[in-house]
């Protein structure tokens, strides 16, 4: 470079002439030239494409696939959602159900409750109680419904520490109905087990939750068993890991699906497959194996729960074999 060079005027040689700015945008556009094109052939492109196709039409997402199979998927996750959006990959936006829009929600018609249940149950109590024991397991609880014309609903639970979720036919939306599964479950593992696992529950405040003493106590001892607490006036996100989880459920039963069509064994069927789903926020460890690790057997005997090997995963609707 010429720059400096005490003798530029009287030289004859050819000058350069270093500009920083000109030298920045020079740089800067052949970066974006080197990025105009994916770094992957056509060939490569159909091959990789074939690979991801059976496992996304099973619901699975390019994270956890990635997880599986590092080898064969040696691609930045976001560099292949943008190869799909751009037709690099021979796969469509439709077999990426987070790309999907969500429907607006109608607005449900006003229903005056007594609230006097609510009494020492609110979220900030909730709160408190935590700081207090906060070594204690959250069991978030939480109702599905079908189309209102089918009058069909299921219960789930998740168990917070490790994204298990437990799930029940409802035969109907009213509270009596919830009291009959707890109380089924405390009979089925037990008083003590209960008191164990089920140590503090939050839910939401649906008319179907309106009995929590019920709930949180042995009706012929009237000993307390659980706390029973509720998230704030639409703050679905106080109870964020069970909302989250409803996305994976929602794959097999979609937005609308009527859960008369199926039995409780084909539901159980389903939740084994959402257990066996890996979880980035666990190192892509299940919330099966997570909570095989540490709970009593008889609490996967509530759900028939079983491990499903990855490759056998399937979050798609063909899951479930209808007669």
């Amino acid at each position: 470079m010429c720059n400096g060079c005490n003798r530029y005027t009287e030289c004859k040689l050819n000058k350069w002439i270093y500009e920083a700015i000109q030298a920045q945008s020079k740089h800067e556009n052949q970066q974006a030239d080197g990025h105009k094109k994916a770094r992957i052939n056509e060939e490569e492109a159909k091959k990789f494409a074939e690979f991801l196709k059976p496992l996304l039409t099973k619901n699975l997402s390019l994270e956890v696939i990635k997880s599986q199979y590092p080898d064969i998927f040696p691609y930045c996750v976001q560099t292949v959602y943008n190869w799909i959006d751009k037709k690099v990959l021979p796969l469509d936006n439709l077999y990426l159900p987070r790309k999907m829009r969500y429907t607006k929600r109608k607005k449900k018609v006003q229903v005056n409750y007594d609230r006097s249940y609510l009494n020492s149950r609110y979220y900030d109590d909730f709160k408190n109680y935590m700081d207090e024991h906060p070594m204690d397991e959250v069991v978030e609880l939480d109702t599905v419904e079908g189309p209102k014309e089918t009058s069909s609903y299921i219960m789930t639970l998740i168990f917070r520490r490790c994204n298990f979720m437990l799930t029940f036919k409802l035969k109907d939306h009213t509270s009596n109905t919830i009291v009959e599964i707890f109380n089924w479950i405390k009979k089925t593992i037990g008083n003590e087990l209960f008191k164990r696992f089920f140590t503090v529950i939050l839910t939401d405040r649906g008319s179907e939750f309106t009995k929590p003493e019920e709930i949180e106590c042995d009706m012929s001892t009237g000993e307390k068993l659980v706390s029973v607490f509720y998230c704030d006036s639409r703050q679905s996100q106080q109870k964020g890991k069970i909302e989250k989880n409803h996305e994976e459920l929602r794959k097999i039963f979609p937005k609308g699906f009527d859960f008369n069509q199926i039995t409780q064994d084909q539901l159980e069927l389903a939740m084994n497959h959402v257990n066996s789903y890996p979880r980035k926020m666990f190192g892509f460890r299940t919330p099966f194996t997570i909570f095989k690790a540490y709970a009593d057997e008889l609490l996967l005997s509530l759900n028939n729960s079983k491990a499903i090997a990855f490759e056998k995963v399937n979050l798609s609707p063909s899951l479930i074999k209808f007669k």
